[in-house]
């Protein structure tokens, strides 16, 4: 007998501890440890909550609606530090960077106080 089973609950915004359904289900461990990694949400019982997929991500679950991930890669990147030679010589082309990063709907959050630069978005 085949069969789908969905569950769906609501979650705090903190990062809590939930009870693991692996013993009741065993193949729910991966979907756990994935959602552990993406989420930061933690199961209690679950027999691995190592990271697999974002194995040298030191930044916060990405998967969160809070995380801005515009902002954590201009707070720890450069755009400027990687200029490449093949990028030197696709700019003296004509080529290469279309719009400047400041320049990007995103990058005008600060500018329209709105999460999405849609200055009639209601955050």
């Amino acid at each position: 007998m085949k069969s789908l089973v969905s569950a769906h609950t609501r979650i705090s915004r903190e990062v809590g501890r939930y009870l693991s359904v692996y013993d009741i289900y065993p193949p729910a461990g991966f979907f756990e440890r994935d959602i552990h990694e993406m989420f930061g949400i933690y199961f209690e019982g679950s027999p691995d909550m190592s990271k697999f997929i974002l194995t040298e991500w030191d930044g916060p679950p990405p998967m969160r609606k809070d995380f801005d991930s515009e902002a954590w890669v201009n707070d720890h990147f450069d755009w400027q530090d990687y200029n490449p030679d093949w990028l030197k010589e696709l700019t003296a082309e004509g080529g290469g960077i279309a719009v400047h990063p400041d320049e990007q709907r995103f990058s005008r959050r600060a500018l329209n106080g709105t999460s999405n630069g849609n200055p009639n978005h209601e955050t």
